[in-house]
């Protein structure tokens, strides 16, 4: 494969990549899942990211789902706590098809991204990623990568040239591209995905049938997130978060009602229109 174009970070060693090479990254053995370690604990862990899974998650937009998106992406590169819960560490692929490369770069140190978490993280910016005529290219460099959480964002961008209202090419975009991306590298695959006007998913019924769990995303009035399991294949609990905003322009997912640290934090966040 030829070198991969990429935007450095700056002051900063994250590369975003717009091309498909995963030549430059060194592939370690990882345990290829997402644990939460502690018993009963209703956070994010094998209970709604889980190996070898594809999960779908829905939210209007502007309810903040890719930005959750990547601060669980980050969690899991650097083996952080996510919400509360304890986070088994991995490599992650984030396949973002719709920001810019600028937006990238903002939200990665709105999250303080760390230099042990840009390690681990493979960020792909419109580098073409195409589940429906070339699902295996992103499933063969997944599978040299060996990552414990694909991310895709979003469903409609990777599709392409899917229409979204068909049984039939819905049913063959998520069996030959994102369960068997899921199935074939083991890793838990999450599909970032846009409501219609009525509130519910976009597209034909193929698209949440065909996934093997789908979570929902909600912004409260008070400007909190639910994330809830609408279609659950096992035991789940929901996800009740704030976005809280430290002093120095970074932001970090906490609990629900949790006491803020005693340094650092300010005010909660409400208002993050760019954190779409």
């Amino acid at each position: 494969m030829s070198d991969p174009k990429v935007r450095e970070m700056r002051g900063a060693d994250l590369s975003i990549s717009t091309s498909y090479s995963f030549e430059r990254l060194l592939v370690s053995t990882i345990n290829r899942s997402i644990v939460c370690n502690c018993p009963g604990c209703s956070s994010l862990g094998t209970r709604y990211d889980t190996i070898g899974e594809a999960t779908l998650l829905i939210a209007d937009g502007g309810a903040g789902k890719s930005f959750f998106a990547l601060a669980v992406s980050l969690a899991v590169a650097g083996g952080e706590r996510f919400i509360g819960c304890e986070v088994r560490q991995g490599k992650v692929i984030y396949a973002d098809e719709e920001g810019s490369p600028d937006l990238a770069l903002q939200r990665l140190a709105q999250l303080g991204a760390t230099d042990e978490q840009k390690a681990n993280l493979d960020y792909l910016n419109f580098a073409g990623v195409d589940m429906v005529r070339h699902p295996e290219r992103l499933i063969e460099d997944a599978k040299l990568v060996q990552p414990a959480l694909v991310v895709i964002d979003s469903h409609a961008k990777v599709a392409r040239s899917a229409d979204e209202n068909s049984t039939s090419e819905m049913d063959r975009t998520w069996t030959d591209g994102f369960t068997k991306l899921a199935r074939d590298t083991g890793a838990a695959v999450l599909v970032l995905h846009h409501t219609n006007a009525g509130g519910s998913s976009r597209g034909n019924t193929q698209i949440r049938n065909s996934a093997d769990q789908v979570l929902t995303m909600s912004k409260q009035a008070d400007g909190s997130q639910v994330v809830w399991p609408s279609k659950p294949r096992r035991l789940t609990d929901r996800i009740h978060f704030e976005f809280r905003a430290y002093g120095d322009g970074t932001y970090r997912l906490e609990p629900y009602g949790a006491q803020p640290e005693p340094v650092g934090y300010g005010e909660y966040v409400d208002d993050y229109g760019g954190f779409a």
